[in-house]
This record gives C-alpha cells, structure tokens and sequence, in this order.
C-alpha cells in the first residue's frame, strides 16, 4: 500500500517542540495533536505525516487538515499515536 502523505520534522530542543514542512515552514499550531511526545532529551524525528480513513491512507483530507489553521477548526482532541 502506497502511503501519501507530506513530510513532517518534529523537533525537540531544550523543551520546545516545533513541527516543520520539508520547506521548513513552522506548522506546530496548526497540529496540536502531535505535541504529546515530550522528552527529557533532544531529538528530531524525519518522517509522513499521514491521515487514514476508512483504514486507508487518504491524501485529499490531509491536505484539507494541513490548510486548516483557525484555532476553533483545528478542534482536534490530543491522542497518543
């Protein structure tokens, strides 16, 4: 199975976290749901950000998820992955 998705930097520094396109472009408010992974060390973490639905990677809601940026949209509840 193909999995479409856009590329997602997760840094961890000295207790700050930021999520970053592969452009850089500093998208941490706009996933509030991925800031569980705290740490007592520094890291970063390369990968896809990826959406399922209907247990099948789905490209379209991603992005529609990726351009949603007021708070009140956003309205995701945190989760652990």
């Amino acid at each position: 199975m193909k999995l479409d998705g856009h590329r997602m930097i997760y840094s961890y520094e000295n207790t700050k976290l930021q999520l970053f396109t592969r452009h850089f472009t500093d998208v941490t408010a706009r996933y509030p749901e991925l800031h569980i992974l705290p740490s007592h060390r520094d890291y970063v973490l390369d990968g896809e950000c990826i959406v399922y639905a209907n247990n099948k990677p789905d490209f379209e809601l991603l992005m529609e998820r990726f351009h949603t940026r007021k708070e009140d949209k956003v309205g995701v509840r945190p989760r652990y992955l």
